[in-house]
């Protein structure tokens, strides 16, 4: 896979989707994987602090030494059994938490390919597993979900 070049305020770097991730001073890094069939995005209804009760991608912390896709296949499947495949780098993006003061630096990862139907294998983190069709949101997104859905113009 080809390696992405990004331009941010704190950092002008290329990064290999499938190389280990250099840790940036006091930023937690994350992933969040955008999986669409039919017009609708897979999404999770959060049940856990600090994203309770909001709907967003699947995806979570990297691992330290994980690569961005490492931890984008690992996180869907422990999350919805789901194996995926064709990884595309979308964009970055940094969210601050206020409920916990912790700075994320968000990767956006489309999953090209998936295999299987979801299920819910985090019940105590998750109420449910949704596809949402996005003209028809069931309440709040996290940040990154919110940006992408945006990006793709279909929420204002």
């Amino acid at each position: 896979m080809a390696a992405v070049r990004l331009k941010l305020a704190f950092q002008d770097k290329e990064f290999d989707l499938e190389a280990p991730l250099a840790p940036v001073d006091s930023v937690i890094d994350a992933v969040a994987v955008q999986i669409e069939r039919g017009g609708k995005f897979l999404m999770s209804f959060r049940k856990a602090a600090p994203l309770a009760n909001l709907h967003g991608y699947l995806g979570g912390k990297l691992n330290p030494g994980e690569s961005i896709a490492e931890a984008a296949r690992r996180e869907v499947k422990e999350e919805a059994g789901l194996d995926i495949e064709n990884l595309e780098y979308l964009f970055v993006t940094i969210a601050y938490l206020k409920e916990n003061g912790k700075t994320f630096r968000i990767f956006v990862i489309r999953a090209g390919v998936f295999h299987g139907e979801p299920q819910n294998l985090e019940p105590e983190k998750t109420h449910a597993l949704l596809w949402v069709d996005p003209k028809a949101l069931p309440g709040g997104l996290t940040s990154a979900t919110q940006e992408d859905l945006k990006r793709l113009a279909l929420i204002p």
